[in-house]
Formats: C-alpha cells, sequence, structure tokens
C-alpha cells in the first residue's frame, strides 16, 4: 500500500482486507525432483517490474536453474510479482526451493487470485554455499487455479531467505 503525503482533504482510503490461509508444506532435500513435477515453473528472478528494496538477483551459484537465484528479499513487507500461465484448470500444489538459515527459518506469504496463503520455511544449513545446503516445500494442501494469466505477489512476513524457483504440480 503507498499513501503520498499530503492527502487532499476528503480523500478517502480504502483497505482491502485478504485473509492469509497456512499452508502445510512438506520440506524435502530432492529439489530437483519436486521440480520435474511442476506443471508451471518461474524462475526467481523473473519477477515483474522492480525487485523489492533490498534485493538482488545473484549469480555466485553457478549450480542454481538458470545459474541466478533471488538474494536479500527478507524486509517485512516488500513484496515482488510474478506472471505466470496456467494451461489446464485445477488443483496444484505450490512449491519453492529455498534455503532459510535464520534460527526458526523463515515465513512468506503469497496472493494469488484474491486469496492470500502463509508458508513456513524450515531452518537450512546456511544461505546456499552448496546444493546440498538447499531444501524445496510443497503444499500438502492444493491451491485452484483456473486456465490462463495469473500474478503471484510474495511478501516477507519473517526471517532470511534466498530462493532459487517456485511453481505448481498438477
Amino acid at each position: 500500500l503507498k499513501i503520498s503525503t499530503p492527502m487532499k482533504e476528503g480523500a478517502v482510503v480504502e483497505f482491502k482486507e485478504i485473509p492469509y490461509h497456512t499452508m502445510t508444506v512438506d520440506v524435502t532435500e530432492k529439489y530437483d525432483e519436486i521440480k520435474d513435477k511442476l506443471s508451471v515453473f518461474v524462475e526467481a528472478e523473473n519477477y515483474v517490474g522492480k525487485a523489492a528494496k533490498g534485493s538482488a538477483v545473484y549469480t555466485t551459484r553457478e549450480f542454481l536453474s538458470g545459474g541466478k537465484g533471488v538474494q536479500l528479499f527478507n524486509t517485512p513487507g516488500t513484496t515482488m510479482t510474478y506472471e505466470f500461465e496456467v494451461e489446464e484448470e485445477g488443483n496444484y500444489f505450490f512449491a519453492v526451493k529455498y534455503v532459510a538459515w535464520e534460527v526458526g527459518g523463515a515465513t512468506r506469504q503469497f496472493e494469488i487470485d484474491g486469496k492470500g496463503y502463509t508458508f513456513n520455511l524450515a531452518q537450512t544449513v546456511d544461505w546456499g554455499t552448496v546444493p546440498e545446503n538447499w531444501r524445496a516445500i510443497q503444499s500438502k494442501t492444493p491451491i485452484y487455479l483456473t486456465a490462463g494469466k495469473h500474478a503471484i505477489t510474495f511478501e516477507v512476513a519473517k526471517g532470511m531467505w534466498n530462493y532459487d524457483w517456485f511453481g505448481f504440480a498438477k
């Protein structure tokens, strides 16, 4: 939400409340197996518009998908938006490849099609210096997606993370 000041006299700001549903997720070291099952695949560096303040695409991990990932997307309240297309409507499981090195891991939220979801990322060994330290999560409950174009907006709730890709498996 952006509000510029000073506001004009009589100006009204309306807030849209979106309930966030907590997703239960499975964590795995076998992120390539999850990736191979995705019907929708999005590289972390392919966001729309500007990156969240402070975040950056980095290329220091050649083993990342596409040789790039996103780092420093960690300031609570900041967002990044992505667009993707779904070929066939139906139920899809959300997945993301990540590292979250702070004690207690990290929490992120996303909004898609007017619905909000929260997910927790288990703590990893470090910030992703070697492939073995990366993990993937996959939601246990599917999200219904219609065929066509969609936008998803991630928001930082708490904790530090880097991520490589996300997607949806039918």
